[in-house]
């Protein structure tokens, strides 16, 4: 599958630098046209084409397609109208007009106005040249005692509507540079898609993140080639004299590079997933240790299925553990059948998932391992709880691990808040009639304000009031406190439940609509304006809420809160209360302006869909 990536990549990169030179050589769009001359009845631009559009009409009679034939005999005092239905410059225009008197007089207006016209009375001909361009529309009117025969008319010039792209150029640029520039261009970008991670086994196989990949790799083919071009401009005026190389060319190439890659890799992706989804290119593999973290990676494994791992059983050390299923998958016994268990069930790769504190075990485990020719991957017990970047140093040449426990920096703060303010200012304007309805309705269903205010707290235990449209018929604020402090307490505790506490018995009918389709979060807007929330972000807890959380729960606090979040859009509500705090940490420590956008784009089905109440 790697190697028909690849193949297909290049194919979609020479595809994207051809389109590009043949728009640059072949075209107008990077030069004036030259608008050749053609008989007009002839011209079939798409859309714009006078052979579609254009029409005649003779005297009061119906109008006419412009390619219909004039063959009409006895006409007395006869009016040609013709509306050539775009924009043309007008070289020259040929009727035939047979028996035309001496005293006949023959007028031509072209856009309204008169101009000037040459009869061969002998011949027939009526002819005129160098109209004031551009034109429309023209009437030759005669008239004359006698009647006249007419036949063929015929107009020649340009259509100044034809798109620049259908044109060729006037000043026509030489190919032979471009088509030398067409290799540089290939392997610049293979260099910016190996660099930007494209052929990774672990890649993810979500659009979104291809188009990203896309980016930074096209990103980063452009500029070197555009550096390239700029240091090597002295070869190029030796090389082909008079030459320059045009930028835009490059940035066109990128452009076409971008949506063929992403295409490309959309339909590989498809491809691929239908393969996983048949088994095919799966890697059986047995987890050591049915512990908290040897269950976290086997749900990871499940959900990120492009890795392509299905687990298939568990081995630990605890007796008590035997026999049992978890998560699906038997305990087959301890590490010391580890060999034959992996014989059993087909497969020669091991995860070991143990804590921190059987180091002998993971020794032994890895000696199995490598006497049985196992391959074995080792999840350290911090799995769960770090989701930073890992590096190794040392301290005094003895290996340690670092950990890159940061945040948001001063920059990603101010940026991620300069593109808060400027949404929300740019997305009032729509929301503001939506406000209005959605606040009538409120105050047409139940007693009691449109708004509910209700604390929260925000980066680093700050407390600011959240505001929300009201959802629930109106009790006191001890009762509403007595009744979610039992709920969080019973679901930070002791798991049970799903990440939102909601008493459905006082939901009114309008807050029923308003919760599935995630509405009653948009006075949060203000909330965002006034710097206590983002767009995105971790979900701001209630302050008896965190009374339950455990010392790593805390973690979440450490930026500021969202409208959305990662894990609203990664299962929302049907997740355990450790899984959205997982995510949110996660969140935390890898924020991009990427990752915002992605969770942004992907909030929108999940509304649309009501599948965030």
């Amino acid at each position: 599958m790697l190697i028909f990536l690849l193949a297909l990549d290049a194919v979609m990169v020479n595809l994207s630098g051809i389109a590009a030179f043949w728009l640059r050589c072949r075209t107008a769009v990077f030069e004036a046209p030259a608008y050749h001359s053609i008989d007009l009845r002839d011209d079939d631009t798409p859309l714009f084409g006078v052979r579609q559009q254009g029409r005649y009409q003779i005297g009061n009679e119906r109008w006419h397609s412009l390619t219909a034939p004039i063959d009409q005999s006895g006409v007395s005092n006869p009016v040609l109208r013709v509306d050539l239905g775009a924009s043309c410059r007008i070289d020259s225009i040929l009727w035939r007009v047979a028996g035309l008197a001496d005293e006949a007089e023959i007028d031509l207006r072209a856009d309204g106005q008169a101009a000037q016209l040459v009869v061969d009375r002998a011949a027939g001909v009526i002819r005129a040249a160098d109209l004031q361009s551009p034109l429309s529309t023209f009437e030759i009117s005669v008239r004359s005692e006698y009647p006249v025969s007419l036949s063929g008319l015929s107009v020649f010039g340009a259509n100044l509507k034809k798109p620049a792209i259908l044109q060729d150029p006037e000043r026509v640029a030489s190919e032979e540079p471009y088509w030398s520039l067409l290799y540089v261009w290939n392997a610049a970008a293979l260099f910016g898609l190996i660099f930007a991670g494209a052929y990774r086994i672990t890649r993810s196989l979500e659009v979104l993140d291809d188009l990203w990949v896309t980016l930074k790799a096209v990103g980063i083919a452009a500029v070197t080639v555009i550096v390239i071009l700029f240091l090597y401009r002295g070869y190029q005026e030796a090389t082909y004299a008079g030459f320059e190389f045009s930028r835009l060319v490059v940035i066109l190439g990128a452009s076409f590079s971008t949506i063929l890659l992403t295409g490309n890799r959309a339909i590989v992706d498809a491809i691929h997933f239908s393969f996983l989804k048949r088994g095919v290119g799966i890697r059986k593999v047995v987890v050591v240790g049915a512990g908290p973290v040897g269950q976290s990676i086997v749900d990871r494994l499940r959900k990120h299925y492009w890795l392509a791992y299905d687990p298939v059983a568990f081995v630990d050390d605890n007796p008590a553990m035997h026999g049992n299923h978890i998560q699906g998958l038997k305990v087959m016994g301890g590490t010391d059948v580890l060999p034959g268990v992996a014989r059993e069930v087909g497969t020669n790769e091991v995860i070991v998932a143990l804590p921190n504190s059987s180091h002998k075990s993971v020794r032994d485990i890895v000696g199995r391992c490598q006497s049985e020719n196992l391959k074995f991957h080792i999840l350290p017990d911090l799995f769960e709880v770090i989701s930073a970047d890992v590096k190794v140093g040392a301290i005094d040449g003895v290996p340690v691990l670092d950990l890159d426990d940061h945040y948001l920096g001063q920059w990603d703060r101010f940026l991620k808040r300069g593109l808060d303010v400027l949404a929300v200012l740019f997305g009032a304007v729509i929301l503001l009639p939506v406000w209005a309805v959605i606040s009538a309705l409120i105050k047409m269903g139940s007693r009691g304000p449109v708004m509910f205010v209700q604390p929260r707290v925000g980066e680093n235990g700050k407390t600011f009031d959240c505001h929300k449209f009201r959802t629930m018929l109106v009790i006191s604020d001890e009762e509403q406190k007595t009744e979610r402090q039992q709920a969080y307490a019973d679901l930070i505790g002791n798991g049970n439940g799903a990440g939102k506490i909601v008493n459905q018995n006082r939901i009114t009918w309008i807050g029923g609509i308003l919760r599935k389709y995630r509405l009653d979060e948009l006075p949060q807007i203000l909330n965002v304006l006034k710097g206590d929330m983002s767009l995105v972000g971790p979900r701001p807890p209630i302050p008896y809420e965190i009374e339950n959380y455990n010392s790593w729960h805390m973690e979440r606090l450490k930026g500021t809160p969202g409208i959305t979040g990662l894990w609203q859009v990664s299962g929302g509500p049907t997740l355990t209360f450790e899984e959205m705090v997982t995510l949110d940490i996660y969140y935390l420590k890898n924020w991009s302006l990427w990752l915002d956008f992605k969770i942004l784009l992907r909030t929108i089905p999940v509304v649309l869909a009501g599948k965030g109440s």
